[in-house]
């Protein structure tokens, strides 16, 4: 960077940035924009001219009170921050999601002097030079799980998807043979790779299951094709992998409807969670799940508890909205006999208690000042002290968290510590309300009908388009509970 620095006059370095197909915003050390992209002006809605200069909070969330700008935060720590969400403001008051990652630049000296960042819409598509790297990026992103094996049955790539869908990562299974890995249940009687090599044409949209890395079987539909180099030769095959999707669309029988851990839903934004959870259900990272009432959020928090490494370990809830002020932290931290007026025994904390699993915190906005600092130096420190002890105990627990309320703007209003915040918000999981994926509505009444008809024992399997029109056409601000109470009464109703 320091000699394109020194031999590019400033046109030619704009030149430079302006060809990638990415959006792209270079800072200085304190963090004020030198170059916009062509591109991220175009997608962005940002103006070049109007913002070279400014600081980027200023350009891109003006609102975003100064000692919170994590482009800042970034280059003060000297840190690279990848994945980051984040709000961006336009000038006409509307305001949209991307996604940023940020890489500080040092020149000399201890401070970094610049800093690239690129900035993409959330589910933006962006157009990829075709080269090596990018390939790689490519299949990295794709949906599907892509998998090469070459002519000795061995495995030559495997994808991110590849690696989500079998539980097994790309280091563990290069080089080594399919059948080992995949353990599919057609291996012995019709190998895919061997099909598809002989009959010179791919195969499409084949059933075939395969055994997870933890054991369990998942069904997939796979499609299958021969690979040959430049002189005609087969050298390997390919297999495009997809699990058979759990939301099945609104024409089929929804008796044989299989919820993704309790959640319903067909719907972009629904399979975009259910990948995300998939994704991020073995990190430690903290998790936020945002939602209205009623949206599901103790069903996510579940959903990545049951994925995770820590399944069989303690999972304990704690409702933070539930209990007094006085008694959460007893509930969280413990206590030792005589701490407080009521301890009449000692008694371990959910932190403790969970070590080695998971702890989740429903309506952590509710939790008093108080108990923030101390939840705060638990996940700073992974260490606690019970409430009239001095003695220091460590516990391995991962956080999840839920509210329903805007933490942010209780951080703004001095209710929410920013620090605890930006501990929290690790992973965010925003869950859309039920008026915002009404493609949903046709999955979601006829699951509950089936439910509470098995429940009932009431032979109920039609719906009158009047009610059904009702349905679809009621905003639901109870969400899905809203929802599943309406059709459990009806059904309970209806003769």
């Amino acid at each position: 960077m320091r000699h394109v620095g020194k031999a590019l006059n400033e046109y030619l370095w704009q030149s430079v940035i302006d060809t990638v197909a990415e959006g792209l915003v270079i800072v200085n050390g304190e963090g004020f924009i030198r170059n916009i992209s062509v591109f991220a002006a175009k997608t962005l809605g940002i103006s070049r001219e109007s913002s070279l200069g400014k600081h980027f909070r200023e350009v891109f969330c003006p609102s975003l009170p100064p000692h919170q700008c994590w482009v800042s935060i970034g280059l003060s720590n000297d840190e690279k921050i990848r994945g980051h969400r984040f709000r961006v403001e336009r000038s006409d008051g509307s305001a949209y999601y991307a996604i940023a990652n940020l890489t500080p630049i040092k020149l000399e000296g201890e401070k970094p002097a610049w800093a690239i960042i690129s900035i993409k819409p959330e589910n933006a598509v962006e157009g990829l030079v075709q080269d090596k790297s990018t390939r790689k990026a490519i299949f990295s992103s794709l949906y599907e799980g892509l998998i090469t094996i070459n002519n000795d049955w061995k495995i030559t790539s495997f994808n991110r998807a590849a690696a989500r869908i079998s539980g097994w990562s790309e280091e563990e299974v290069l080089g080594r043979p399919c059948k080992i890995i995949l353990t599919c249940d057609s291996c012995e009687d019709e190998c895919l790779v061997a099909k598809a090599q002989q009959e010179a044409k791919p195969l499409m949209n084949v059933d075939m299951t395969i055994r997870h890395r933890r054991g369990m079987d998942i069904p997939l539909i796979v499609n299958a094709t021969a690979l040959y180099d430049s002189d005609d030769n087969a050298v390997g095959a390919a297999l495009v992998i997809r699990e058979r999707d759990p939301c099945l669309p609104a024409t089929v029988n929804f008796s044989q409807h299989s919820p993704f851990f309790g959640m319903i839903g067909k719907s972009k934004r629904m399979l975009e969670i259910f990948e995300l959870i998939r994704e991020i259900a073995d990190s430690k990272s903290t998790v936020l799940i945002i939602g209205e009432g009623g949206t599901g959020k103790r069903l996510v928090a579940n959903a990545i508890q049951k994925l995770s490494d820590r399944d069989n370990a303690p999972y304990i809830k704690v409702n933070c909205a539930g209990i007094p002020n006085a008694f959460v932290e007893s509930q969280l931290f413990g206590h030792v006999e005589g701490a407080f007026l009521d301890a009449h025994a000692d008694r371990i904390g959910a932190l403790e208690l969970a070590n080695g699993g998971t702890v989740l915190l429903d309506e952590v906005s509710d939790l008093s000042p108080p108990t923030q600092y101390r939840l705060l130096q638990f996940l700073d420190h992974g260490s606690l002290q019970r409430l009239g002890s001095a003695e220091t105990i460590h516990s391995d627990v991962r956080i999840l968290a839920t509210t329903a309320r805007d933490l942010f703007r209780r951080v703004q209003t001095g209710k929410f510590r920013d620090d605890l915040f930006y501990r929290l918000h690790v992973i965010p999981i925003e869950l859309p309300p039920l008026r915002e994926r009404t493609e949903d509505l046709p999955l979601l009444i006829a699951h509950f009908m089936e439910k509470y008809r098995q429940i009932t024992g009431k032979p109920i399997s039609e719906i009158s388009d009047a009610a059904f029109d009702l349905l679809t056409a009621y905003p639901h601000p109870g969400n899905v509970r809203e929802m599943e109470n309406i059709i459990e009464r009806a059904v309970i109703l209806c003769g």
